[in-house]
């Protein structure tokens, strides 16, 4: 186990700790708008594992883990996958942030709302959801609030879970969507406390702030992706209804094609939208998010450079460096807007962590 990170096992419902175990080969990622996946190794003939009850430590979907590096806490999340291997006497762990559970949850009510704050209803979701016999797994819920109104029906019969509900509401475009996380901190007594936050129009440090910067001078590693598969410069969105009654609306920058782009085109799917205006600034939005490829870096450095964590969190603009080489002769120094990152612990040598961005929104 890489020096100064220790891992906490508890009882995902009541949070009682059963142990503190040794992982090997561990991963951590911490992203927003989704659940950050995790995996470990454990050795059950290590003598410090053989005399603790790892099995009732890991049981899947049963247990929740906390990493911390140096007591502060850098991830948290559900152990979801435990597999043996008799050849190589090793215990695997996979896991996912506590975001994952809300994906396991179908919507606990019908719900009807007009002219309603979307935090507010994504609120009562998760709340209205925890009230459930068995179903509080201690998340606390933010209260943050956004000036975005939209009109939403969940009637009976509906089949979406708590997360797909909120993932849907949260794309609605920068006019009405959101981001969220949950972000783990310790009170007082060292208990910790997994917070539901949401921001609004998005989550971090914009570029007018005092951005991070990140020096790929420093890096041990870089990735240097560039994604044309979901570039349209012309979006089509289909809205709620059927036939003659079904909501579009489309929306097409034209500077696309005289910028030298042969036409591409996309149909999304937004049946939750049942508001005209709303569906044509959600067109609006894709279609200036989808115009141009994606550039997609991924920068590793050491975990103890600069920044730390601690220092930044996912949704964060940062100025990203990296020197011209042979792959990238040009170089590059922008503004990128960090989306997730992976801690990496080393049993020796140098412990790492890949920080993935894309672009910052265009709105800041």
């Amino acid at each position: 186990m890489a020096t100064g990170f220790v891992y906490y096992f508890h009882d995902l419902v009541t949070d009682a700790i059963i142990s503190e175990l040794p992982l090997a080969s561990e991963s951590f990622t911490v992203a927003m708008n989704g659940a950050g996946p995790m995996s470990g190794q454990l050795h059950p003939d290590d003598p410090r594992v053989a005399k603790l009850p790892w099995e009732q430590a890991t049981q899947i979907n049963r247990t929740a883990l906390y990493a911390e590096l140096n007591d502060v806490p850098i991830w948290g999340g559900i152990i979801t996958t435990r597999r043996r291997n008799k050849k190589t006497g090793i215990v695997t762990l996979g896991g996912s942030e506590f975001w994952y559970y809300l994906s396991k949850r179908l919507l606990a009510n019908v719900y009807s709302y007009v002219t309603t704050d979307p935090l507010v209803i994504a609120q009562a979701l998760v709340n209205d959801a925890q009230a459930v016999s068995g179903g509080n797994i201690g998340i606390v819920v933010g209260t943050q609030t956004s000036t975005a109104t939209i009109s939403q029906d969940y009637p009976a019969g509906q089949t979406l879970t708590v997360a797909q509900a909120i993932q849907t509401l949260s794309q609605m475009g920068p006019t009405v969507g959101f981001d969220y996380a949950i972000d783990i901190t310790k009170d007082g007594s060292g208990n910790h406390i997994k917070t539901l936050n949401w921001a609004y129009p998005r989550r971090g440090r914009a570029s007018s702030a005092n951005l991070v910067t990140i020096d790929g001078a420093t890096a041990t590693d870089y990735d240097w992706d560039e994604d044309g598969t979901g570039q349209a410069g012309k979006v089509r969105e289909v809205g709620s209804g059927s036939g003659g009654t079904q909501l579009t609306s489309t929306a097409q920058d034209a500077s696309v094609i005289t910028n030298g782009w042969p036409l591409l085109e996309e149909a999304i799917s937004r049946t939750m939208v049942t508001s005209q205006s709303v569906l044509a600034g959600v067109a609006v939005d894709d279609n200036t998010l989808k115009k141009n490829p994606i550039l997609v870096p991924a920068i590793t450095i050491p975990i103890g450079g600069d920044p730390p964590i601690g220092q930044f969190i996912v949704g964060d603009n940062a100025r990203l460096i990296l020197p011209a080489d042979a792959l990238l002769p040009s170089g590059f120094d922008g503004t990128k807007r960090l989306i997730k990152y992976q801690i990496m612990p080393a049993a020796a040598g140098e412990s790492t962590m890949k920080l993935y961005f894309n672009d910052p929104p265009f709105f800041g």
